[in-house]
């Protein structure tokens, strides 16, 4: 023990409080909340059920210190937060600072373990019973300060609950994805963790997901030959960038990041292209089991002009450079993956397509679609064009700042509304059969066909 003099106390002690208010004045302060100070990160939407019906929980990451205390937590069944049908007071959690993540329980003091034992993860606060998660219907959470929403999003456990196997399963934000704007976007900013990190919570249940740390996700696999078929094109269109529809047969997610886009001219091989299939963002590019999804050729089909950040693809689309996609003569289609094994290397052709659209009696405007009777089948199905068909008049769509319709189904397996290719024979060409449907007797179809999808599209669907 070390004695110190009355005099070298003093200046001991003068010492102590100077160091003292120095650290306080070089402290970061806490500021009024705002808009991304905090970021949703995950979600336990299914936990386990045997002993655990209510151990539900959420975490959140810190971007900027701030005060929590008298900030609400809402459901709500809809994007607006008006519409929370439950809501609870966030009390005796105070200033919380940068760069740390916590976790919100449901009813329960503890998400991992409980007091006491060792790598126990205590929830800051415990919420109402009542301010449940569904895993059935979709639904919004919120974090609002003062009237502010501080982060929010909308998850719907459908798109994940086919590949969670064994135990309950959080959702998580993807690592990449980590800012309040970017957690929006529902299925492909969010992903199930690796089935191995698992953690036993404080029913002693074990579920899956990385609850008060950074997240990881699974590594999906490249689609096997079949499990990925092309099922529409506009390659005609009118206002908007020609694209292609892909859509993901299998029950799992795919990867398409890495995969080829390929065109090839029957009569001229050597008029071929080619472009790397990635998403913009930094965010790996998914397929989801049973996704449809939009290719677009160097340009969105439209902007959204409500949310200048998101300017880009209304349709969720991929916006791919490199390939032109052709509507004079024959061309074939084909997206090509790499072989995930580690024994090989190369690439498989998960589908092909050969088109010549001036077979067809397709409008200009009009797309030519494929609606699969088996899924599973389609990409082999896709091959006969007797299955495909022009899109409807019924089938609008239009940009924002346009009156002029695009007819077509983009981001949807949509449904023939006219008679498919007719069979011909061999040295005839093809040709639309059976009249289209005139668009004054659709106008209020197609009308609720738009605005359906733009809703849908906006809710991140």
């Amino acid at each position: 023990m070390i004695h110190l003099s009355p005099r070298a106390s003093a200046v001991a002690a003068l010492l102590s409080s100077t160091l003292g208010a120095l650290l306080v004045l070089t402290a970061p302060a806490a500021h009024a909340a705002a808009p991304g100070d905090l970021v949703i990160t995950e979600i336990m939407v299914a936990p386990p059920t045997a002993g655990s019906a209510y151990r539900e929980w959420f975490e959140v990451y810190v971007t900027n210190s701030f005060s929590l205390e008298g900030c609400e937590l809402l459901r709500s069944p809809t994007s607006d937060p008006g519409d929370a049908d439950v809501k609870d007071t966030i009390e005796g959690v105070g200033t919380v600072w940068a760069e740390q993540y916590l976790l919100f329980a449901r009813d329960e003091d503890y998400v991992v373990g409980d007091a006491g034992e060792p790598g126990a993860a205590e929830a800051v606060f415990a919420y109402d019973y009542f301010l449940s998660f569904s895993n059935t219907d979709p639904f919004h959470l919120f974090v609002v300060c003062d009237g502010v929403v501080i982060d929010s999003i909308g998850m719907e456990w459908a798109l994940f609950a086919d590949d969670c196997e064994g135990n309950g399963c959080a959702a998580a934000l993807r690592p990449e994805r980590l800012s309040a704007n970017a957690n929006d976007l529902l299925p492909d900013a969010w992903c199930l963790p690796p089935p191995e990190l698992t953690f036993v919570n404080s029913a002693g249940d074990v579920a899956t997901g990385t609850p008060g740390v950074a997240n990881e996700c699974r590594v999906d696999a490249h689609p096997q030959p079949g499990q990925v078929a092309f099922t529409e094109l506009m390659l005609d269109p009118g206002e908007t960038a020609p694209w292609l529809e892909l859509h993901n047969a299998a029950d799992h997610a795919v990867l398409l990041d890495g995969c080829l886009l390929r065109r090839v001219r029957a009569d001229d091989p050597g008029d071929a292209e080619y472009t790397t299939l990635t998403a913009t963002g930094g965010a790996p590019l998914h397929l989801h089991g049973g996704e449809t999804r939009v290719l677009a050729a160097g340009a969105c089909l439209d902007a959204d002009p409500d949310d200048p950040d998101v300017a880009a693809c209304g349709f969720d689309e991929v916006v791919f450079d490199g390939v032109t996609l052709h509507a004079d003569g024959e061309h074939t289609l084909e997206l090509a993956c790499p072989v995930d094994d580690d024994e090989s290397s190369g690439e498989v052709t998960v589908d092909a397509v050969t088109y010549q659209l001036d077979s067809f009696q397709v409008e200009a405007r009009h797309s030519l679609q494929f609606v699969p009777d088996d899924p599973a089948s389609a990409a082999e199905d896709n091959d006969r064009w007797t299955d495909w068909c022009p899109a409807a008049d019924a089938q609008c769509f239009m940009r924002h700042d346009s009156e002029v319709c695009e007819y077509g189904t983009p981001g949807s397996l949509g449904e023939c509304l006219v008679a498919p290719v007719e069979e011909e024979p061999a040295d005839c060409a093809c040709r639309v059969s059976g009249g289209q449907v005139g668009p004054g007797a659709w106008l209020a179809v197609a009308g609720w066909i738009a605005l359906a999808r733009r809703r849908w599209t906006k809710d991140g669907r």
